[in-house]
């Protein structure tokens, strides 16, 4: 068979392919993936609460301010009992009871049972939720649902909360779940649009997280049975 001669493309053909293909992309995909994207946002952010708890323990004298001066008397009983908190360790607290009071939060409650079996309680199943958007946003929405201060640029905060609450094989069933569910809402937006509906799309959202499920059940419940009658789930 003969071949053709292979040469190296021209830049202003490459550049013309490149934006014919970016357009493309964003005229079509990228439409449901700002629409998709507008919803997750508004369902890890509202409702917001009227009022938070870590401010009313602040304003009991429950919760000291490094560095402030409350102002407010212990409540009785409670003289010794205060917590002493940063600045940012009271911004992550407040960020908790957002993510929490959202629809993203109320729905991980109402799914907890669920994946139970997996081994993720609410707070891993609401971190999963707003990490539609992008799987890496995970390890940022566990920060802020655990009240790590400074999660994204402290690693090790969050690492020892969550080797402090949660055991080794929750954590493996939950990057097997990660790993083999339904990809980000970008992949199932062009895979709607390469192919020409949303049949495919949801079969592959759906099929994928269904195996997904079944690979950590059967890995969390025979882990379950090896550690010998040892609870493997939550600590906390």
């Amino acid at each position: 068979m003969e071949l053709p001669p292979y040469r190296l493309p021209a830049l202003r053909g490459v550049l013309i392919k490149m934006t014919g293909r970016a357009g493309l992309y964003l005229r079509k995909a990228g439409t449901t993936i700002l629409g998709i994207s507008i919803l997750l946002w508004a369902a890890t952010s509202f409702p917001k609460p009227s009022s938070y708890r870590i401010d009313a323990a602040i304003a009991a004298g429950q919760v000291v301010v490094a560095g402030k001066d409350s102002g407010a008397t212990p409540a009785p009983g409670h003289e010794g009992a205060q917590l002493r908190m940063t600045e940012g360790e009271v911004a992550a607290r407040r960020a908790t009871e957002d993510l929490d009071g959202s629809v993203a939060g109320r729905l991980g409650h109402i799914l907890e049972p669920a994946f139970a079996p997996l081994g993720f309680d609410w707070k891993i199943v609401t971190a999963m939720i707003g990490a539609f958007a992008a799987k890496e946003v995970f390890v940022a929405q566990m920060g802020i649902v655990c009240s790590i201060s400074g999660a994204d640029g402290k690693a090790e905060g969050l690492r020892e909360r969550l080797s402090r609450d949660y055991m080794p094989l929750a954590g493996f069933s939950l990057m097997l779940f990660l790993l083999v569910a339904a990809p980000c809402m970008a992949t199932i937006a062009v895979t709607r649009r390469e192919s020409g509906g949303w049949r495919w799309a949801l079969l592959q959202l759906g099929g994928l997280t269904a195996i997904a499920y079944m690979l950590s059940l059967i890995v969390y419940q025979v882990g379950s049975l090896v550690v010998g009658g040892v609870n493997p789930t939550w600590r906390a």
